[in-house]
C-alpha cells in the first residue's frame, strides 16, 4: 500500500469518518499547536468529544500513547515508527485545503500500518468520495487524490492555504 493519503476533506469530517477505526486500532490523535514564536506544543484530542478542536498547525496519529512535555517530538527515535503525520484539512466559508497523511517511518510498526491501510481503504470505498483532480487550468491530473464530493462542489479547493497560486478543479 501507499505511504501517502491525499484527500480534500475538512479535518472534522475526516475524523468523524474514521473515528470507529481510531477506536478499533487503539490509535491516539494529537494536535500540534504553534504560539506566536512558533514553538510547538501538543494536545491529545478526544475524537468522541462533542466539538473537535480544529486550531492546529498539524496533527499526528500514534499507535502508542506519547508522553507530552516540552521535548515531545513525533519525529524522535523510538516514536516515529508508530506515527502518522497529518497536515491540512482546514476550511473557510469559501475554501477548503487538501488533507495529507504520511507514514513518517520507512518501517512503520504493523499497528500503525494497519490503521493507515484501513483509513485508505475506507476512503476509497466510500461513495461520498471521488478520485482524480486537476491542478491549475487542467494541466496536471492527479488520479490518486480523493475528494469529498459535497465539499468539492461548494468550495474552492487548494493544495495549501499558504500558497494559493492555482486552485484545484475536477475538470
Amino acid at each position: 500500500m501507499a505511504s501517502l493519503i491525499n484527500v480534500i476533506v475538512p479535518f472534522d469530517v475526516f475524523v468523524d469518518r474514521v473515528k470507529d477505526l481510531i477506536k478499533k486500532y487503539q490509535v491516539h490523535l494529537y494536535l500540534e499547536k504553534r504560539d506566536a514564536a512558533l514553538r510547538a506544543s501538543y494536545v491529545k484530542l478526544d475524537v468522541f468529544a462533542e466539538q473537535l478542536d480544529t486550531d492546529y498547525s498539524q496533527f499526528f496519529f500514534s499507535a502508542q500513547e506519547v508522553i507530552l512535555n516540552d521535548h515531545t517530538s513525533f519525529y524522535a527515535d523510538g516514536v516515529f515508527d508508530y506515527c502518522i503525520e497529518g497536515t491540512g484539512g482546514r476550511q473557510t466559508d469559501t475554501d477548503i485545503e487538501l488533507l495529507a497523511l504520511r507514514l513518517i517511518s520507512k518501517n512503520p510498526t504493523p499497528a500503525i500500518k494497519s490503521f493507515f491501510n484501513a483509513v485508505h481503504n475506507r476512503l476509497k470505498k466510500d461513495g461520498d468520495f471521488g478520485a482524480g483532480i486537476y491542478s491549475g487550468s487542467g494541466v496536471a491530473f492527479y488520479k490518486h487524490i480523493l475528494y469529498l464530493k459535497s465539499a468539492a462542489n461548494d468550495k474552492v479547493m487548494w493544495f495549501d492555504f499558504k500558497r494559493k497560486n492555482k486552485p484545484i478543479t475536477l475538470e
